[in-house]
């Protein structure tokens, strides 16, 4: 049977939705789960949930914060270590820092991006987005193993794990190695909003915002409802918003259970980064805009009189409880 190792990027409270989603279309494959750092229960529980055999815990003086030769020499060790036929993890910085390191390491295929990937006899194959996701492909894995993939945040729904197993929890010694790239600071968003990957609500703008200023007014409405913020191509191209920001073909792809898109039109490399979310609920002038036909709940209005009227609703129901 084939074996296959699911790189989680280390989170001292979670799990990324992506790493759920990932477990979640292996079961019934000898998985095992791949850790650098320190996790708590919670994070271990999530797991386990889905069937995987084994959780690898890898410590050592070179991960004790991250560096690309560090994290790229933990994982070649420990993967030459047990013979795995795949690796897969969410496509983030990361992944796309050390996998294309490990895959030139072990003279293997590279995959990154995909939208989806299946395996079928003994053979992996991954879904990807081609033309500004008007075309898909089949990519087919080749070559020796092991194969590595790595999977767009927010590309796959996350279902709630039901083949648990008390999983073995080992750790993993990293032999030492040269770091050439030493990083010193990392400066992390400041905001308490989660991000845009794995977030259960999600608030957006587009080019209808109008200017950087009325961003404030999603803000409001982000932070009433613990939800992230985003944007689409044509409001970053505006400078409405940062990059971060960009949600999309060409920038995050999402899975929240709810959606708010506000003055949003709708262009094809927007909705192919927002066809997982479960609700979607559009606030545009345009009765005829691609999204509103998209959406669940369309609201045909000035976002500037909507948005606000329903931050200020939600606001006294909170005092409420």
């Amino acid at each position: 049977m084939m074996r296959v190792l699911v790189f989680s990027e280390p989170s001292i409270d979670s799990i990324k939705k992506i790493t759920l989603g990932i477990l979640g279309k292996l079961d019934g494959y000898e998985t095992e789960v791949a850790i650098i750092g320190d996790i708590e229960q919670s994070g271990i529980d999530s797991i386990k949930r889905y069937g995987v055999h084994r959780i690898n815990i890898l410590k050592g003086d070179t991960v004790q914060t991250y560096s690309p030769e560090g994290y790229t020499n933990a994982l070649y060790a420990f993967i030459k270590n047990h013979h795995f036929d795949v690796v897969i993890a969410g496509s983030t910085s990361i992944s796309q820092d050390i996998f294309p390191r490990l895959s030139a390491l072990f003279d293997s295929g590279l995959a990154s991006g995909v939208k989806d990937f299946y395996v079928e006899n003994q053979h992996v194959f991954g879904i990807k987005e081609i033309y500004g996701g008007k075309c898909l492909v089949d990519l087919e894995l080749l070559g020796p193993t092991p194969w590595f993939m790595t999977i767009k945040p927010g590309a796959l729904n996350v279902s709630n794990g039901t083949n648990y197993i008390d999983s073995d929890i080992v750790d993993f010694n990293v032999p030492d190695c040269e770091i050439r790239a030493q990083i010193y600071e990392i400066n992390e968003n400041p905001s308490n909003r989660p991000p845009l990957e794995d977030a259960d609500i999600v608030v957006a703008g587009g080019r209808g915002l109008g200017n950087e200023a009325n961003l404030k007014i999603l803000e409001e409405l982000a932070e009433t409802l613990d939800a992230a913020l985003g944007a689409s191509g044509g409001a970053i191209g505006n400078g409405f918003a940062p990059q971060e920001y960009l949600i999309g073909q060409t920038g995050t792809q999402i899975s929240p259970l709810l959606y708010i898109a506000c003055g949003i039109s709708g262009a094809t490399q927007h909705l192919s980064g927002i066809r997982n979310s479960k609700k979607i609920l559009a606030i545009n002038i345009d009765a005829n805009a691609p999204i509103m036909r998209m959406a669940d709940y369309a609201i045909i209005g000035n976002f500037h009189e909507i948005v606000p009227a329903i931050t200020q609703q939600l606001s006294a129901q909170k005092i409420k409880e």
